[in-house]
């Protein structure tokens, strides 16, 4: 979503507050080139090499130990198939996995909210982009293939932990107004500003999560999360005017009361809670109810439900799904954990697991239906993926960053001040002739940077396509005391 234009000018005020040292652009090498990839889902991806060549990397003159792949400015831990004898051959292959944009990198443009109201849905571009390049070095950030299959003397684990996220997408709030009562919004994010779906007073919104496959022995703690907002306010004489209760449907069939609270207009609510598994059925329900309470009937308030939040042990069985990320804790009696994944659909392909706590890349053991691996300890619960070759997705494309596949170091310009023009490639003969026009003793000798928006948002928004943090970040690089042109 575009915020408002008066966001800009915010940006621009709020610019030089930023600190002096993080801008977000560190893990870019201005001397290598830098290739962008689309990643629209989260999952398991490749690239073979005559895609690459086809995006006219030099493959040839690559050794494949130099390559390299970013996302959210963070180097992945990748798998090159092949690249053992340094060269990159028609069989082989980069396979890396990664996720799609949710709503974290977000928070940087909200003003003073502690907590995001929907981490899991992005404000502006739901599509990630991962970054490919290549240096000289020949430690870069690989998958460790662990070829462990030796199940003897262990005990295959009860359980896994798996989540179940309901994420409000439907309704957009713009949280509290400027001024109480006024059509006029706040140009910045704010509190209570973001995705849920609308409820209005007296209603429920609940969410079903089916075949959890819930190991309920030994009262392993499940964790429940819910996060709503209020999206309109009347005054009330009781000092309140939303009444919100977050339930869950227990295993004696009956709505258990995980949190029940009041408040006043636009007031962003978080609840987290810890119960005994064995309290969880198979099938779940959580829901959040709008009370009608009669302290204030009479009004029509509404509250925006951002997401529910379910986090359970779960036995070793997914239930046909060829795919699934899931969480292993340490085997306490042994240094490494046995996992028999029951009902996994292996399809046609082979099985994949990765361990994306600890880089680990795992050899398995299909019988049937029937996944067994051997996870070392780490000292941490682990998150991992499994998932079947069928599944991966296959890169076709990767574009240059700048058109020349290197970015613009900005750094390099930096004088004590400038006159800062941000426009886009569509208009770059008119951009380059203002340029040339405000650097002219006519226009006032300014010493000027043009900036095309989507290198910025490549190198400053990690490819968040319309984040308006693109333009902020690099106000603060350059300088806080500019004059500014916006073309877009």
């Amino acid at each position: 979503m575009v915020k408002r234009l008066l966001l800009f000018c915010f940006l621009l005020c709020s610019g030089a507050q930023l600190s002096a040292q993080i801008y977000g652009n560190e893990w870019v090498n201005y001397s290598q080139p830098h290739y962008r990839i689309a990643i629209p889902k989260t999952g398991l991806y490749r690239i073979d090499s005559l895609t690459l060549s086809n995006a006219g990397i030099p493959i040839s003159a690559i050794n494949p130990n130099n390559i390299q792949l970013f996302s959210k400015g963070q180097e992945l831990y990748v798998y090159i198939n092949g690249e053992s004898d340094g060269v990159l051959n028609t069989s082989d292959y980069i396979e890396f996995y990664a996720e799609k944009n949710d709503g974290r990198f977000d928070s940087l443009a909200y003003n003073t909210t502690q907590r995001l109201p929907n981490p899991y849905v992005a404000l502006f571009n739901d599509t990630n982009y991962v970054y490919f390049t290549w240096n000289n070095s020949l430690t870069n950030k690989r998958m460790s293939l662990q070829t462990d299959v030796n199940f003897t003397g262990y005990t295959a684990a009860d359980y896994v932990y798996n989540e179940k996220i309901f994420a409000g997408t439907v309704n957009y709030s713009l949280g509290r107004n400027l001024i109480s009562g006024s059509v006029y919004t706040d140009p910045r994010y704010v509190e209570c500003e973001g995705y849920g779906s609308i409820m209005p007073q007296g209603s429920t919104l609940q969410t079903y999560f089916g075949n959890l496959n819930v190991f309920g022995s030994g009262a392993l703690p499940a964790y429940l999360k819910t996060s709503y907002s209020g999206d309109s306010q009347d005054f009330s004489t009781s000092g309140y005017d939303h009444n919100l209760k977050f339930e869950y449907y227990d295993n004696s069939n009956n709505y258990a009361t995980l949190n029940d609270t009041t408040f006043f207009g636009y007031k962003q609510i978080y609840v987290e809670r810890q119960i005994p598994s064995n309290l969880l059925q198979n099938i779940s329900l959580l829901r959040v109810s709008s009370i009608n309470s009669p302290f204030f009937s009479g009004f029509t308030n509404s509250t925006n439900l951002h997401y529910m939040y379910l986090k359970y042990p779960q036995i070793p069985d997914l239930s046909g799904q060829s795919e699934q990320v899931f969480f292993v804790d340490d085997n306490t009696i042994a240094s490494k954990t046995f996992l028999d994944l029951q009902n996994v659909n292996v399809g046609t392909g082979s099985v994949i697991l990765y361990d994306l706590s600890t880089h680990n890349y795992f050899s398995t053991v299909v019988s049937g239906n029937n996944v067994k691996v051997l996870i070392p300890n780490s000292g941490t619960q682990k998150k991992c993926f499994i998932t079947n070759s069928v599944n991966i997705n296959n890169v076709s494309k990767l574009i240059p960053v700048n058109q020349t596949g290197f970015f613009v170091d900005y750094t390099s310009m930096i004088t004590d001040s400038a006159f800062l023009i941000v426009s886009h490639k569509g208009l770059q003969s008119s951009a380059n002739a203002y340029k040339t026009y405000r650097q002219s003793l006519a226009g006032g000798s300014n010493q000027v940077i043009l900036g095309f928006i989507d290198e910025l948002y490549d190198q400053f928004a990690y490819g968040n396509q319309k984040n308006p943090l693109a333009i902020n970040i690099l106000v603060a690089l350059v300088n806080y005391r500019l004059k500014i042109y916006k073309s877009f």
